[in-house]
């Protein structure tokens, strides 16, 4: 394996997630896909780690091997501190894996609060449902229908959806990608400030290397291998004097 295809982070943090020498190959009656290509990867507690990669690059196949979506080809992910044996893992996956994907798929008949506690009432040990609303600054917007909000509102929606559960890793696949500018940095700044509030690991896939100014760690994917990136300064973002971290 080449060595360009390990990426290990920084000495002397806490290791959530290790991945070694994952292998994803979707076969198709034409041919058979070599996604991934022997991958290793650790994710530490509560960084933000941004994956940048052009489309067709295997970023969407990593975060669903990751949280539970697909199974390696080849390989294995060890999460720390948490039970051993597939049930144990599956269940792991349900409670505490958390999803936000380009669309936001809203059920467009339930109200942003009725969308976010779809999910809350299934999780370990969720946030209250307005708290998440309100950890992504949509709480005076609780009852609104999804056709009455805006491509940026419906996103964060989408994002207290996966935030109610509280989760330990939050896998976030193109989450701007369907944003106009003026709004991807709104999106960016909500996600940075929960995975501040909550401590929760989050990966966010994307091909807009511009998004790796929020992370703590920028990696590419290339050709089913990871790359090294350099990190980009990170910007400020606006205090949320509501959202102290007593309440979550």
């Amino acid at each position: 394996m080449s060595a360009m295809s390990t990426v290990t982070p920084p000495p002397a943090r806490r290791t959530f997630l290790s991945a070694r020498g994952l292998t994803k190959v979707h076969r198709t009656r034409q041919r058979d896909v070599l996604a991934l290509r022997g991958i290793d990867l650790d994710l530490f507690r509560g960084e933000l780690i941004v994956l940048v990669g052009p489309p067709g690059s295997g970023k969407s196949t990593l975060l669903d091997l990751l949280g539970g979506l697909d199974t390696p080809t080849d390989g294995e992910i060890q999460i720390h501190e948490s039970d051993d044996g597939a049930a144990a893992q599956r269940r792991y996956h349900r409670q505490h894996v958390g999803f936000v994907f380009q669309s936001s798929e809203l059920v467009p008949s339930q109200t942003a609060r009725e969308n976010v506690a779809n999910v809350a009432a299934d999780a370990h040990r969720p946030l209250q449902t307005d708290l998440a609303l309100e950890l992504v600054g949509l709480d005076e917007r609780a009852d609104s229908l999804p056709e009455t909000l805006s491509p940026h509102e419906r996103q964060r929606v989408a994002i207290a959806r996966a935030l109610v559960k509280r989760p330990e890793l939050l896998l976030c696949d193109e989450p701007t990608g369907s944003l106009a500018e003026a709004t991807r940095r709104g999106v960016l700044e909500v996600l940075g400030r929960a995975q501040r509030v909550l401590g929760t690991t989050t990966l966010i896939a994307t091909r807009d290397e511009r998004v790796g100014a929020v992370a703590d760690r920028v990696i590419r994917l290339d050709g089913g291998c990871l790359r090294p990136l350099h990190r980009a300064a990170v910007p400020p973002v606006p205090p949320v004097p509501s959202w102290d971290g007593k309440r979550a």
